[in-house]
C-alpha cells in the first residue's frame, strides 16, 4: 500500500564497511511476482555487506587518486613559481596552468595593496583584459573583498533563469585567500561552468593551490626584501663617506635629509642638532636646533611643526626611536590628520652616550586615508642612517670646529 502501489514489497539493508555505515541498499519487488521473504532478506543483506567492502575500496582509491592529482598540481605550481623570472610573469604562468589542470574557465590572482587597502588583479588566464593594472577592488567589496575580510573560501553559484533547461550555463565562482604564514597576500579566484563539478574536494584543491601560490609570493618578497636591504646597506656605507666629507654643518644636514627621504621612501624629512655650545638637558626644543628639512617647510605656524616638536621631545625623553605608537593616543590622530602624515619615525643620533640630534622622516597620507607604516627592517636602516649622520655631525656640535652657523 501507500503512495506507490506498484511496489509490492521492498527490502532495505545497511551497506557497511568495517562496521561503519556508508550507505543503504534498497531493492523493490516486481509487482507481477511474489513479495520478498526472509531468504531474500538474508541474500540482500549478504550483498550489502560484500558491496560495502567493494565501495570502500573504490572510495579509498578515489581519495588516493585525488591526493596524487593534488600533489602533481602542487608540484607543477611550485616548479612554475621557482623560476628566475619576475614575480608577475610567474603568477601569470601559474594562472594559465591552473585553468588547464583544473578544467576551469578563468583563474585570477588578486594581490593586496596595503597602501590603498585594496586588491589589484595582477595575473589572469582564461579571458582577455586590456589592462590588469586598472582592475582593483577596495577591501570588503565583492567576492574578493569578502574572502579577504573573512579569511576563508567562498563559493557562489549562479541560478539559471529557466530551471527546466538543463543545458543553460551555470557559473560557479570560487575565491580562496592567499596567505604566507599569518599574512594575507591576496585572493585566488576561479570561475567555472557546470561542466566542472565544484564540490568540496575541488574547493579544497583550489585552497591547496592557493597555499602554494602564497608560499611562492612570500618567498619571492622575502628574497626581494633581503636583496633590497643589502643594496640599502651598501648605499649607507657610501653615504657615510659623503657625510664625512661635508665641510659645513648646514650642508651636512641638507645632505642627510635628502638621503633619508630617498632611502626611507618618505616625502618629508627633518634634522635637528645640538645648538653650538649647548649640552643635552633642559627644554629639548631649545637645546636642539632645526637645521634642515626636505620635502616641506617646517615653519612655526604649520601643523607639521607641532608634530615634529613632539617627536623630538619624545626621542629625547625615551632615548630611543619614536613611532606614532609612542605618542599619547588621545590626540595623535588629530595631529596626524592636521599635518597630513600617515606614518613617521624619529631617529636618535648618538655620539658615544650623548644624544646630539634627532632625524625624523614622514610619509604623507594617501588620498583614501590608508596607512603605510614603517616596517621593522626599515627601522634598522633608519637607525644606521642616524649613526652615520651622527658620526659626521659630531665634529660640528662637540668637536669645537668652525661651522657656518
Amino acid at each position: 500500500g501507500g503512495e506507490r502501489p506498484e511496489i509490492r514489497s521492498s527490502v532495505c539493508v545497511p551497506v557497511l564497511a568495517e562496521g561503519d555505515l556508508i550507505g543503504v541498499l534498497n531493492v523493490n519487488s516486481d509487482p507481477t511476482r511474489e513479495p520478498f521473504n526472509n531468504d531474500d532478506l538474508r541474500e540482500v543483506a549478504r550483498l550489502g555487506r560484500s558491496m560495502g567492502a567493494a565501495l570502500d575500496r573504490s572510495r579509498q582509491l578515489r581519495r588516493m587518486r585525488g591526493r596524487s592529482f593534488e600533489l602533481s598540481v602542487r608540484d607543477e605550481i611550485e616548479a612554475l613559481g621557482s623560476t628566475s623570472d619576475d614575480l608577475l610573469s610567474r603568477l601569470r604562468r601559474i594562472t594559465g596552468r591552473i585553468v588547464q589542470m583544473l578544467s576551469v574557465d578563468t583563474c585570477g590572482i588578486w594581490l593586496h595593496e596595503s597602501e590603498h587597502d585594496s586588491f589589484a588583479l595582477r595575473a589572469v588566464s582564461g579571458l582577455s583584459v586590456v589592462s590588469m593594472d586598472a582592475i582593483s577592488v577596495p577591501a570588503g567589496t565583492g567576492l574578493v573583498g569578502w574572502v579577504a575580510k573573512n579569511l576563508r573560501p567562498l563559493v557562489l553559484r549562479s541560478q539559471s533563469d529557466d530551471p527546466s533547461d538543463s543545458n543553460a550555463p551555470r557559473l560557479t565562482n570560487v575565491g580562496v585567500p592567499i596567505r604566507f604564514q599569518t599574512e594575507l597576500l591576496g585572493v585566488l579566484t576561479v570561475e567555472s561552468t557546470a561542466a566542472t563539478v565544484m564540490d568540496d574536494e575541488r574547493v579544497a584543491l583550489i585552497a591547496s593551490v592557493a597555499s602554494v601560490v602564497g608560499e611562492q609570493i612570500g618567498r619571492s618578497r622575502a628574497y626581494e626584501d633581503s636583496e633590497r636591504k643589502v643594496t640599502l646597506l651598501s648605499a649607507l656605507s657610501e653615504l657615510g663617506v659623503a657625510f664625512a666629507a661635508a665641510t659645513e654643518r648646514v650642508s651636512l644636514c641638507k645632505l642627510v635629509t635628502f638621503s633619508a627621504s630617498t632611502l626611507m621612501e618618505s616625502e618629508v624629512s627633518t634634522i635637528r642638532l645640538l645648538r653650538e655650545g649647548m649640552t643635552p638637558g633642559g627644554p629639548q626644543l631649545e637645546v636642539y636646533e632645526l637645521l634642515a628639512s626636505h620635502g616641506a617647510t617646517v615653519g612655526n605656524d604649520e601643523p607639521l611643526a607641532d608634530l615634529e616638536d613632539r617627536i623630538v621631545m619624545e626621542v629625547a625623553r625615551q632615548q630611543r626611536p619614536c613611532t606614532r605608537h609612542d605618542l599619547p593616543t588621545e590626540d595623535i590622530e588629530r595631529v596626524l590628520q592636521r599635518s597630513n602624515v600617515a606614518a613617521f619615525l624619529g631617529i636618535p643620533m648618538w655620539s658615544a652616550d650623548t644624544l646630539i640630534g634627532v632625524l625624523a622622516v614622514f610619509r604623507v597620507a594617501s588620498p583614501n586615508g590608508s596607512r603605510r607604516d614603517y616596517q621593522e627592517h626599515e627601522l634598522e636602516i633608519a637607525e644606521r642612517l642616524g649613526d652615520y649622520a651622527a658620526a659626521a655631525a659630531h665634529r660640528f656640535v662637540l668637536g669645537g670646529e668652525a661651522n657656518d652657523s
